[in-house]
């Protein structure tokens, strides 16, 4: 697994992606952040050799929006995902 370079928290950290494309976040990074076992992380490319790895805080109404569970766990989601509901769904928000 990936190991940081002891550089202090606001350096960066060189990390190592392991065969099954996974890194470890280093651990001061990680208390820094509060990122904890669960936490959503989203990796953004931007041109060949740059990924932004930002931490994604929501409130916690957010995680049980009906939209947001179908979109983003589709599995524990209590909606369907039909095209039609989210096009519903899309004017509804974007009219109010």
């Amino acid at each position: 697994m990936g190991v940081g370079i002891k550089s202090g928290i606001n350096m960066p950290s060189m990390v190592t992606l392991d065969k099954r494309g996974r890194i470890v976040v280093p651990k001061e990074i990680r208390k820094k952040l509060d990122l904890l076992e669960g936490s959503t992380l989203l990796l953004e490319p931007h041109g060949e050799e740059t990924i932004i790895l930002r931490a994604i805080r929501r409130p916690v109404d957010v995680v049980n929006d009906p939209l947001w569970l179908a979109v983003h766990n589709p599995a524990k989601s209590k909606v369907p995902l039909a095209r039609d509901k989210l096009e519903r769904w899309e004017e509804e928000l974007w009219t109010k």
